[in-house]
C-alpha cells in the first residue's frame, strides 16, 4: 500500500486526505511469530521523466512484535526513525530496534555516534495504536469513499488485545449519507461555513433576525439553527428563553480523544461569552465578530459552531458545544479561546484565551464557571477582552494511575488540524497573543514580577509560620478548638535534637514532610468550601487502596461567604499596605538622590526613553537566554 504524492516539499505532512491511515491486519500466524514479520517502509521520489518509475529516498523497518510493543507501551506516540538506503538494512535487525537501541544508550551518554548528526539525516514519523470499533468504522467508511481497500493491509485487533477476524459488515445507505458517520474532527469547513451563509442570504434569513410576538416582546432568531425536534417553537426566542435554553443539559457530545490508556474523562460544555469587542468592520450595519470557541486538551483539538454578528453569544444545548476529553495526565491542563471566523484570504482573529487547571476541581462535581478572557496570560498588565461561561465535570476512573501520573514528567503532544488557517488559532489557544519564542522587555518584566511577587508570598508563609511557632497560636483544628499542635513537636523535637545531635541529619528531612503536611493542613481551612483541598489520609487511601472512602460534601449557597470576603479583604490590605510602603521608600531614595546631585552641582542628563528599558535592550544577548528559562 502506498500514500498519495505530495508535491514540491521537502518535510511533508501527511493527512487522512493523503491516505495515510493503514489498517494493519494479523493472521493467527503472524501474532504467534511476530518477530518474524516486518513492516517495511519505503520512501520515494516520482521520477518526472519517467512517470512509471520511482527512486527510493530512504526506508526503515520494524518487526510486528515492534509494533505490539509500542501498542502497548507507547500507544499514539511520535516515533522518528531514521530513513537509510535499503541495501544498508540489518537481516534479522530491524532498523527501528537499533536506533531505539541507541537512543536509550544516549540517554546515558552524551550521544551516540550514530545519533551524531540526527539532525541532519532524513526521518520518517509513525505512530501506532490499537483499532477500536470507531477506527474500524472510519476504515470501512474511507474505503467505501474510495470504492476500494486502500486502507488495509492484511487483522486488527481491538482495544482489549483480541484478533477480530473477518470484516465489518458493510453500511446501508442511509448511514453512508450521513455526515456524521464520516466526520472525523470539529474543524470548521470554511467552504460549507461559506455556502450556509450565503444561503441564508438568499433565503432572507439575515434580514429577518428579530421578531415581536402579540405581548410586545422582542424575539431574536437562534442561531446557528433552531432545535431540530422543535423548529417551530425555537426558531426566534426571547432573551430570558435563550437563558434558560442554554442552561440545559446538552443533546450532542462529540467524544475526543482514544480510550486505551484513559486515566479519566473531562466533559465539558460552552455555554455563551459576554461583552467580546467587535473585530469586523462596518458594526453600524450590523456586521459584527462571527464568534466561534476553540479547545484544546492534551493532543485533542475541538471547535464550536460559529455564532455570526453577536458580541454575547450563546450556544443551544443542540448546536456543537459539548465535548468529551479522555485523560491521559493528571497535570493537563484545558486550553479555551474565543475568536472571530473570517472568510477568505484573512486568518481568524484570536480575541482572548483561557487555561483551566483541573487539579482545583473535585471529581463527579459539576462546575459553572464564569472566567475573564485576556489576550496573553504571561503579562501582568493585562486588557480583558469580555468572559465565557463554561460547564465542566472530571470523572476520574482510576485513582492510583491518576495520583501517580503526577510523579511524570509531561509527554510532548502534537495536535493535528485539517486546514493552514486553524494552526494560528492553534497557537493563540495555546501561548496567547504574546509570542514568548522572542525577545520582549516587557514579557521579560512579566516574569520578573511574578518572581518578586512569589518571593512575597514566600516571605509571608515563613513569617507566619514562625510568629505561629514561637507565640504558641492555634494551628492545628480538634473539634472547634485550634491546638498549638506544631508549636508542641517544635518544642520537643528540638530538645531532643540538642540531646542528640547526630540525629540532626535525619530531622532535617523529616521537617521537610513535616513543612509540607503543615502547608497542605493550612489551606484546608480557607473560610470558603471551595478552596479546601483533600487532607494527607486521602492520598494515602488512594496509594495504598486504589480508591478513596471521601464522600462528596453538600456545599449551601452563599455558604461562609462574609468569613470568606473578609479573609480575602485581610490580604489584600496586608500586600497593599507593604506595596505602599516599599513604594514610598523608593520615591524616598530618589528624592535623597536628587538632593545629592543639587549640593554637589550636579545634573543628570534626561533621556526620552526609560534608562531601564535601554539597559535591558542592550543586554538582550544575556537575558533572552534566561526569559526562555522562565517560561517554562
Amino acid at each position: 500500500r502506498r500514500t498519495k504524492r505530495m508535491r514540491s516539499t521537502r518535510n511533508p505532512i501527511f493527512c487522512i486526505e493523503h491516505r495515510c491511515l493503514f489498517l494493519v491486519k494479523m493472521t493467527e500466524d503472524m501474532c504467534n511469530r511476530s518477530s518474524c514479520y516486518n513492516l517495511e517502509f519505503d520512501v520515494k521520489e516520482h521520477d518526472t521523466n519517467d512517470p512509471m518509475s520511482c527512486t527510493s529516498l530512504g526506508s526503515s523497518a520494524m518487526s510486528l512484535r515492534k509494533v505490539v510493543e509500542v501498542c502497548e507501551t507507547r500507544q499514539e506516540e511520535r516515533l522518528e526513525y531514521i530513513l537509510v538506503p535499503k541495501k544498508q538494512m540489518i537481516k534479522g535487525h530491524t532498523i527501528s530496534e537499533s536506533i531505539d537501541k541507541e537512543r536509550d544508550e544516549s540517554r546515558s551518554n552524551k550521544l551516540s555516534p550514530a545519533l551524531a548528526h540526527d539532525e541532519d539525516q532524513s526521518k520518517l514519523s509513525l505512530r501506532f495504536r490499537y483499532a477500536s470499533k470507531v477506527d474500524l468504522d472510519v476504515m470501512n467508511d474511507l474505503n467505501e469513499m474510495h470504492g476500494e481497500d486502500r486502507f488495509e493491509l492484511s487483522l486488527a485487533w481491538s482495544d482489549a488485545g483480541e484478533m477480530l477476524h473477518g470484516k465489518q459488515r458493510k453500511k446501508t445507505k442511509e448511514e453512508r449519507r450521513d455526515p456524521k458517520r464520516t466526520k472525523l474532527i470539529t474543524e470548521i469547513n470554511e467552504k460549507e461555513f461559506g455556502y450556509n451563509g450565503m444561503m441564508n442570504i438568499v433565503s432572507g434569513k439575515c434580514f429577518r433576525m428579530n421578531s415581536i410576538n402579540k405581548s410586545g416582546v422582542i424575539k431574536e432568531r437562534v442561531i446557528p439553527n433552531p432545535d431540530p425536534e422543535r423548529k417551530k417553537e425555537t426558531k426566534f426566542l426571547s432573551h430570558e428563553e435563550l437563558k434558560n435554553e442554554m442552561n440545559k443539559p446538552s443533546k450532542m457530545w462529540t467524544e475526543v480523544g482514544c480510550e486505551h490508556g484513559s486515566i479519566g474523562t473531562v466533559y465539558l460544555e460552552i455555554l455563551e461569552a459576554c461583552g467580546l469587542p467587535n473585530m469586523d468592520a462596518g458594526g453600524a450595519l450590523g456586521n459584527k465578530t462571527d464568534a466561534f470557541v476553540c479547545v484544546i486538551y492534551e493532543d485533542n483539538m475541538v471547535q464550536t459552531d460559529v455564532i455570526d454578528d453577536k458580541l454575547s453569544p450563546m450556544w443551544m444545548p443542540w448546536s456543537q458545544r459539548a465535548f468529551s476529553f479522555h485523560m491521559k495526565h493528571s497535570l493537563s491542563q484545558v486550553f479555551i479561546s474565543v475568536n472571530d471566523f473570517d472568510l477568505g484570504l484573512s486568518s481568524h482573529d484570536g480575541i482572548g484565551r483561557i487555561a483551566v487547571n483541573l487539579n482545583h476541581f473535585e471529581q463527579n462535581t459539576t462546575y459553572t464557571l464564569t472566567y475573564k478572557i485576556h489576550p496573553a496570560s504571561n503579562l501582568q498588565v493585562r486588557e480583558q477582552l469580555g468572559s465565557i461561561k463554561i460547564r465542566l465535570r472530571k470523572v476520574i476512573t482510576d485513582e492510583k494511575a491518576h495520583l501517580l501520573s503526577s510523579l511524570k514528567p509531561m509527554p510532548r503532544y502534537h495536535v493535528n488540524m485539517h486546514y493552514p488557517k486553524t494552526l494560528p488559532i492553534a497557537n493563540f489557544t495555546c501561548y496567547g497573543m504574546h509570542n514568548e519564542a522572542h525577545y520582549d522587555i516587557q514579557l521579560l518584566r512579566s516574569y520578573v514580577n511574578e518572581i518578586l511577587e512569589l518571593k512575597r508570598f514566600l516571605f509571608y508563609a515563613i513569617g507566619d509560620g514562625a510568629k505561629s511557632l514561637i507565640l504558641w497560636r492555634g494551628q492545628v483544628k480538634v473539634g472547634n478548638i485550634y491546638l498549638p499542635l506544631h508549636s508542641a513537636i517544635a518544642f520537643f523535637g528540638g530538645m531532643h535534637i540538642v540531646e542528640k545531635p547526630h540525629l540532626l541529619p535525619g530531622v532535617f528531612f523529616l521537617s521537610i514532610a513535616w513543612i509540607m503536611l503543615a502547608s497542605l493542613s493550612d489551606r484546608m481551612y480557607h473560610p470558603s468550601p471551595w478552596h479546601n483541598t483533600s487532607n494527607f489520609f486521602h492520598y494515602l487511601q488512594i496509594l495504598l487502596f486504589g480508591k478513596t472512602s471521601k464522600t462528596p460534601v453538600t456545599i449551601r449557597a452563599r455558604e461562609n461567604h462574609d468569613e470568606s470576603e473578609k479573609f480575602e479583604a485581610n490580604w489584600e490590605h496586608r500586600i497593599k499596605t507593604d506595596f505602599d510602603a516599599a513604594w514610598k521608600a523608593w520615591e524616598l531614595q530618589l528624592e535623597m538622590d536628587r538632593i545629592g546631585n543639587e549640593d554637589f552641582n550636579t545634573e543628570e542628563s534626561k533621556r526620552a526613553s526609560d534608562p531601564l528599558a535601554m539597559a535591558l535592550e542592550n543586554l538582550k544577548p544575556r537575558l533572552f537566554p534566561i526569559q526562555k528559562r522562565l517560561q517554562r
